[in-house]
C-alpha cells in the first residue's frame, strides 16, 4: 500500500498534466481524492475559525451601540488573531474569551466586564487549587463555569 502510493505520488510529480499520468493510477488518484476530501470537510473533524456575531438575534437598539461595536471588535479580533498566537491553556470551559462574549450578551456591557475580569482574575494556576472538585468536566479536563450561573 505504501510503495504503491509512493509510486503514485512520484507519477504525478514527474508528470506534467494529469492526462499523461497512467490510466492505472487515474482510479487510485479519485479514490485518494475522494477519502481525503470527506475526511477533510468532515464537520467534526473539522474546526471552524468563522466567529459568529455576538449580537445575533439582538433588537436593533442594542446591535448599533457604539460600545458594543468596540468592544465586539476587541473580543473579536482577540480570538480570531492573538489567541492563536499564545499558547496559554484556559482553566474554565468555556474559554475566558467566549464566557466574556457569553456575559456580554447575556448581561449586559457593565456587569458583563466584570464578571470577565473577575474570571481572568480566578484563571491562573494559582487559584486553581481553590476550584470546587465537583465543577470539573473529566470530558474536557477543564472546570465548568458559564455565564449563566451569575444570573
Amino acid at each position: 500500500m505504501v510503495i504503491g502510493l509512493f509510486l503514485l505520488l512520484a507519477d504525478i510529480l514527474y508528470a506534467q498534466d494529469i492526462s499523461k499520468i497512467s490510466l492505472d493510477y487515474k482510479d487510485d488518484i479519485e479514490m485518494v481524492s475522494a477519502q481525503l476530501n470527506a475526511e477533510l470537510y468532515n464537520s467534526q473533524n473539522v474546526y471552524s475559525r468563522r466567529r459568529e456575531f455576538y449580537l445575533q438575534g439582538e433588537p436593533l437598539k442594542k446591535k448599533l451601540n457604539p460600545l458594543n461595536w468596540v468592544f465586539g471588535s476587541l473580543l473579536f479580533a482577540y480570538q480570531s488573531g492573538l489567541s492563536i498566537q499564545f499558547s496559554a491553556d484556559c482553566l474554565y470551559s468555556p474559554s475566558c474569551s467566549n464566557f466574556c462574549k457569553d456575559c456580554l450578551k447575556e448581561h449586559g456591557l457593565v456587569k458583563g466586564l466584570l464578571l470577565t475580569s473577575d474570571r481572568l482574575s480566578r484563571c491562573n494556576r494559582i487559584a486553581q487549587s481553590d476550584l470546587h472538585p465537583l465543577k470539573f468536566d473529566e470530558n474536557k479536563k477543564r472546570f465548568v463555569d458559564t455565564a449563566e450561573e451569575y444570573k
